[in-house]
């Protein structure tokens, strides 16, 4: 399978409620702010581990924490949980460095801040029935006619990654948050991958497998 188009992350954090209403869910969109990447288009976020943006990360997770959540979720395989348990308790032990890595600078921090018992491990990343080429929106265009119409769509993905990179050097990481979930970004994410849907005919359509992957 093809590599996310561009890196989000979400946490989701959930708050108590009366017994007889839902619970209220939270849910944060991040930048992979270690860097992995492992994308068809990466974003680059600078080194958040230097101590002007440590210091804004704390003032972001005591935000956070006024939600009151009683879980925190993160990106991580739920089938590796142990692992998950295994590096918060040794950060709450003081035996493990936080990492650059969003789920330890955010979900680990807040967890522990709210002296929750654990942090959730829910995300599933597997591939999906069928074979390889059925997701492979990147070769079919290039064989039936469409690589213009891919490229012009890359070129546009691009720009909007460079935009996000200059924006936050001169903001907060608040300030990163609040844009990463501002409706007009979500917005423009999601026309982003109903585009890339489209790429496909009437007899194949890798585009929308992909996204629907």
């Amino acid at each position: 399978m093809k590599p996310t188009l561009v890196a989000l992350f979400a946490f989701l954090l959930a708050a108590t409620a009366h017994a007889t209403d839902r619970p209220p869910l939270l849910i944060l969109g991040s930048a992979h702010l270690d860097n992995p990447g492992h994308d068809l288009v990466n974003t680059t976020v600078e080194n958040v581990l230097t101590p002007k943006r440590q210091a804004e990360i704390v003032d972001m997770v005591d935000r956070l924490a006024a939600f009151r959540p009683t879980h925190v979720a993160v990106e991580w395989a739920a089938s590796k949980q142990a692992k998950l348990d295994e590096r918060y308790a040794a950060y709450l032990s003081g035996t493990y460095e936080l990492t650059a890595d969003e789920r330890d600078q955010i979900g680990l921090r807040l967890a522990k801040k709210l002296g929750l018992k654990r942090v959730d491990a829910i995300d599933w990343n597997e591939d999906a029935p069928g074979k390889d080429e059925d997701y492979d929106y990147i070769a079919w265009a290039k064989t039936h006619g469409r690589q213009a119409q891919y490229d012009t769509y890359l070129a546009r993905v691009k720009a909007w990654v460079g935009d996000e990179a200059g924006f936050r050097r001169s903001h907060s990481v608040t300030e990163w948050f609040l844009q990463l979930n501002s409706p007009s970004y979500m917005a423009t994410d999601a026309k982003l991958y109903f585009d890339l849907a489209q790429i496909g005919d009437d007899t194949m359509n890798p585009g929308a497998a992909w996204v629907g992957q």
